[in-house]
């Protein structure tokens, strides 16, 4: 079980923090970085605070934002203690369905839903470890 709970956390730490380093410095990746800024001005005028707020978004402050919260939620999947792994875990999820809700609006093709719906499903397969495995300090207490 820790060996499937570690290869799913990889994953999700790279699909987090790759996607938040092409969203923030063409330096990575200057192709997916421009695509990138194109998808976020379409995102902009459909985004859920577009929508419910009627206001408008700023593209790249909408995608900088973006970009920061994909990455911190890739930091504390890797590094935080089980309660904060799960909450990030839970915003990964809210946050790909806004990606989805924005890809629907804009009427792109169901295929560019599989990125996101892959990271949803390995979230709930991360929330699923994190919540049958036992913590760490009560398997060290045990072993004592």
């Amino acid at each position: 079980m820790g060996s499937v709970s570690r290869l799913v956390t990889g994953i999700l730490v790279i699909i987090f923090c790759m996607s938040a380093m092409v969203k923030l410095t063409p330096r990575f990746d200057a192709k997916a970085h421009e695509f990138m800024k194109k998808e976020f001005k379409k995102f902009a005028r459909v985004s859920p605070q577009t929508q419910l707020f009627n206001t408008k978004v700023n593209p790249t402050q909408f995608m900088r934002t973006f970009a920061f919260i994909e990455g911190f939620i890739g930091l504390f999947i890797l590094t935080g203690p089980k309660e904060v792994s799960l909450l990030a875990s839970v915003v990964g999820i809210v946050l790909q369905g806004s990606v989805i809700q924005m890809m629907y609006k804009l009427g792109n093709p169901r295929f560019t839903y599989i990125p996101a719906s892959v990271a949803i499903a390995l979230l709930v397969v991360n929330i699923a470890l994190l919540i049958t495995s036992k913590d760490e300090q009560q398997q060290r207490i045990k072993k004592e």
